[in-house]
């Protein structure tokens, strides 16, 4: 159920959603499924820019590699965009073929930094499985 629907409401034939921060689960979900066709259409994430906080003491390439270790990411773009005494404000864009949002935000909450917030999100459908 997605915020404003009725329970026991139905979305329209062919309705694709990703969450992005509202999730059902109350986490980011990676991806829903939908009919199309004889089959199913899986959409992935494959892109994610986040707003982060990060101590300054962390290494933006530690925390590149760390995060390029999750599974279905495969490139991680870190930009700094401002610098404090103790932290910084940085750019971060994770892509891959499958990407898990709650893993990335896992991860990061593990390295000591703070998602300011969500600022952009691609998916992509992946084709039909029979």
């Amino acid at each position: 159920m997605r915020p404003g629907q009725l329970p026991g409401q139905r979305l329209p034939q062919g309705h694709v959603e990703v969450w992005c921060g509202d999730a059902p689960s109350g986490g980011l979900a990676r991806h829903y499924n939908r009919p199309h066709g004889g089959g199913v259409v899986k959409v992935a994430v494959v892109r994610v820019v986040f707003d982060v906080l990060k101590p300054r003491e962390l290494d933006s390439t530690d925390l590149a590699r760390s995060l390029c270790e999750l599974n279905g990411v495969s490139l991680v773009n870190i930009v700094v965009r401002e610098v404090d005494v103790r932290t910084e404000t940085i750019r971060l864009i994770v892509e891959g073929a499958d990407v898990d949002i709650d893993d990335v935000l896992d991860k990061l909450d593990e390295m000591g930094c703070a998602v300011r917030s969500i600022d952009s999100v691609t998916a992509k459908r992946q084709g039909e499985q029979q």
